[in-house]
């Protein structure tokens, strides 16, 4: 067989008639379908890349160019726990001292020239808490009576004994122990100081305590005139032990006076 002629052949069979089904309404509607499908088709694939590049390119305009460092949140301040009794930061260090042979009033008290050489503890001055409830000067409705004493020693401190002889001796009846809280605008409230070994108490430990009574004479400044209670501050502390023999102040530094009871078990006051 002559392939060529037979490819020939095919050819013109297939091509014969071919202007007249081109020209038949029918097979050009379905020609037309057809392309109109085609056209449809790669429309959509058209607008699905534009799509896809306007949203790559917005993408790539919003980011930013040098990506930001990390941020590093900031530490919340941590509480610092009030010393616990017994332990080395509870009670306070006198330093400078004031010491005159005259009787002077209380409200000198924050006033007087300090001089620069220390006080030894226990000898001369009577021991104080670096903080103090104010509820304990105070007392609250219905709860504490007034002036609630404030713990310094417990029965089992290791000068347990030595603070007590020391203290009760040095400050007998006829001593007058009086204590001024000093605010930084000036303001200060003065108290009268008493010390005692107390053994039964209903929250405390049997110790060593001293009881601060408010003294509305002794206490000056914008905000003690009106003779209210201390607010919860830092204050400057200056001790006064007034003798037959003279009078010696010395400065405690720095006390806190903090809202509450918060040393008592299960009793949280606010006033």
């Amino acid at each position: 067989m002559d392939l060529s002629s037979a490819l020939e052949e095919h050819a013109a069979r297939v091509t014969e008639g071919a202007e007249q089904r081109l020209a038949n309404p029918t097979t050009a509607e379905r020609i037309a379908k057809s392309v109109r499908r085609a056209k449809r088709r790669a429309n959509a694939i058209v607008a699905a890349s534009t799509v896809a590049v306007i949203a790559f390119a917005a993408a790539a305009w919003a980011a930013p160019r040098d990506p930001e460092p990390p941020v590093t949140p900031t530490p919340s301040p941590t509480h610092t726990p009030l010393p616990a009794i017994d332990t080395v930061d509870y009670l306070v260090n006198p330093g400078g001292a004031f010491v005159t042979d005259e009787a002077i009033s209380c409200q000198q008290i924050p006033t007087v020239p300090l001089a620069e050489d220390a006080i030894a503890y226990p000898g001369t001055m009577p021991p104080l808490p670096t903080w103090i409830e104010a509820n304990r000067i105070y007392g609250i409705a219905d709860g504490l009576p007034p002036s609630y004493p404030i713990p310094l020693y417990s029965t089992d401190a290791m000068f347990y004994q030595l603070a007590v002889s020391e203290i009760l001796r040095e400050y007998s009846a006829g001593v007058y122990v009086q204590l001024a809280l000093i605010a930084g605008d000036g303001s200060w409230w003065g108290f009268t100081a008493r010390y005692a070994v107390v053994d039964e108490m209903p929250f405390d430990d049997p110790g060593l305590f001293v009881r601060l009574t408010p003294d509305p004479e002794c206490q000056g400044g914008p905000r003690a005139i009106d003779r209210s209670r201390i607010p919860a501050d830092h204050y400057n502390a200056r001790m006064m032990v007034t003798r037959a023999d003279g009078t010696v102040i010395s400065d405690f530094g720095d006390v806190q006076i903090v809202t509450g009871l918060p040393s008592i078990p299960f009793l949280r006051v606010t006033e």
